[in-house]
C-alpha cells in the first residue's frame, strides 16, 4: 500500500548503480517502487518514507487521503474491481490510523510524577514523560529541593526529547512496562501527580 520496500536485501545503498534484474514480484505488481533494483526516483522514495513515518507517528493521514483519491479515480474510470481492492485496503489503513491515534492519546496520559517508597522507607519521585521514566530523585524536603524538582519537571515536560522523538524505539519496552504497572496496580495511580506544578 505504501510502495516502500519490505524485502530483506541489504545493498539498497548501491541501488543507483544496479541494473534491473528479473524476479522482483513486488515491483512487477506495482506494490513497491523497487529502490533495491535501481528503479524509481530516490528523492520521491524518501518523501514517501517520511510520509509513512509521519502516519505511523500519528502526525499525518496522508496514506488515507491517497487511498481515498485512488479509489475515487478507479470508480470514475469504471475500474470497479480495482476500486474494490482499494476500498478494502483503505478500511485496513483507516483501522490502523485510528489505533495510532488511540495509542498517542494513551501515551499523552502517561506524563506525571510518581511518588513511591523505596525498600528503606524513603520516598522517591519518578518523573515520567509519555510512558518512560526520564528522572528519579529522592523526594524533596526543603524549599530549595522543591524548587529544583519543579525546574527539573518543567524541563523534562516542556523540553525536546533528546532522541528526537517522544518515544524512542529503544524505550518501547520501558513504555510497556510503565503502562502495564499502572494498569495492574490502580491504587498506585493515587501517587501520581501532574509533572508540572507545585512539587508538594
Amino acid at each position: 500500500a505504501t510502495g516502500l520496500r519490505d524485502c530483506a536485501l541489504d545493498d539498497i545503498g548501491r541501488s543507483a548503480v544496479r541494473a534491473r534484474v528479473p524476479g522482483c514480484l513486488r515491483y512487477d505488481l506495482g506494490t513497491c517502487t523497487g529502490p533495491c533494483i535501481g528503479a524509481g526516483d530516490a528523492r520521491a522514495y524518501q518523501e514517501r518514507a517520511r510520509d509513512v513515518r509521519a502516519f505511523l507517528d500519528g502526525a499525518s493521514d496522508g496514506p488515507v487521503l491517497l487511498l481515498e483519491a485512488a479509489m475515487q479515480h478507479a470508480a470514475e474510470d469504471l475500474a470497479y474491481e480495482r476500486a474494490g481492492v482499494l476500498r478494502d485496503r483503505l478500511e485496513r489503513v483507516r483501522w490502523l490510523h485510528e489505533r495510532v491515534h488511540r495509542f498517542r492519546a494513551n501515551v499523552d496520559r502517561l506524563t506525571f510524577r510518581y511518588h513511591a517508597l523505596g525498600a528503606d522507607g524513603s520516598e522517591w519521585v519518578y518523573l515520567v514523560r509519555r510512558g518512560t521514566v526520564r528522572a528519579e530523585i529522592r523526594a524533596p524536603t526543603t524549599p530549595a529541593e522543591h524548587e529544583a524538582l519543579d525546574m527539573l519537571s518543567a524541563r523534562i515536560c516542556e523540553g525536546p526529547d533528546p532522541g528526537g522523538a517522544d518515544i524512542p524505539t529503544h524505550d518501547l519496552d520501558e513504555f510497556y512496562l510503565v503502562s502495564s504497572w499502572f494498569r495492574r496496580r490502580a491504587d498506585e495511580r493515587l501517587r501520581a501527580r501532574p509533572l508540572t506544578g507545585a512539587s508538594v
